[in-house]
């Protein structure tokens, strides 16, 4: 009796076992006992340990991908910014300068004998230079087409000034 008991419990074993890797319930809420035991024989729970740290892991390297994404826009941000506003600073100095110029040219226009169709010319010049760079500085960003224009406008800054400077020399004091 004590073989056929022993052969009992080796079959109810074995029995319980394969019942156990049949059920294959995956959802840890609705597992019964065989469903725990299957488990911790075959490893499942620790594949599930292991796939939900590989997704951690995978959602871990996205974030710092997309950190490193964020950090790489805001420095080209700071970058347009940066040179939004030295395109600024120079359009300002410009104007200055201008202005500078176009009250020294009025003033010179009232104190000398130059040749007021010349002076006049000069200053239709500079009064359309002055336009540009007030719709050069009322133009947001810094795109190229800004950059071209503010040379372009530095150049003819430049012109107008050896202009006035050859006009100057050429004319006798009074």
């Amino acid at each position: 009796m004590r073989g056929s008991v022993a052969l009992g419990s080796a079959v109810l074993g074995s029995a319980v076992l394969v019942l156990a890797a049949c059920t294959g319930a995956q959802d840890t809420r609705q597992h019964n006992i065989f469903d725990v035991y299957a488990n911790l024989i075959t490893g499942g729970y620790d594949r599930r340990i292991e796939e939900r740290e590989q997704r951690l892991g995978r959602a871990e390297q996205a974030r710092d991908a997309a950190a490193r994404e964020a950090r790489g826009a805001e420095r080209q941000a700071a970058l347009a910014r940066s040179e939004a506003a030295q395109l600024e600073r120079e359009i300002a100095a410009q104007r200055a300068e201008t202005d500078r110029l176009a009250r020294e040219i009025a003033a010179s226009r009232a104190r000398s004998r130059m040749d007021q169709e010349r002076v006049a010319a000069l200053q239709r010049d500079i009064a359309a230079l002055q336009a540009e760079q007030r719709r050069l500085a009322a133009q947001p960003g810094a795109s190229d087409g800004i950059r071209q224009d503010v040379e372009a406008a530095r150049e003819r800054q430049a012109a107008l000034q050896r202009q006035w400077d050859a006009l100057l020399q050429a004319t006798p004091r009074e």
